[in-house]
């Protein structure tokens, strides 16, 4: 489903198995990703980092996301939290 990069079936899917979670129980989940998400980060280096993301992602080669793995992170992170904040 991920790999499809259609929001739309992406965000159905996590509605459907979020919606009869209460919010406390939500944003702990959300918490637990983001530690693990920053623990994961944690261990890479600038230059690990930096690379492309289609070099270390060798099945996107062609797809419009090429560019630091940075950057990727940090539009499915920092930059996409607000979209949630609205």
């Amino acid at each position: 489903m991920y790999d499809s990069y259609d929001y739309d079936i992406i965000n159905a899917a996590i509605f459907e198995r979020t919606s009869s979670m209460v919010p406390e129980a939500i944003v702990g989940e959300l918490r637990q990703v983001h530690d693990a998400t920053l623990a994961i980060l944690a261990e890479k280096s600038d230059d690990e980092l930096l690379r492309s993301y289609t070099e270390c992602v060798p099945e996107e080669q062609g797809n419009e996301r090429d560019g630091p793995v940075a950057a990727y992170v940090m539009g499915n992170t920092a930059h996409h939290y607000h979209k949630h904040l609205e």
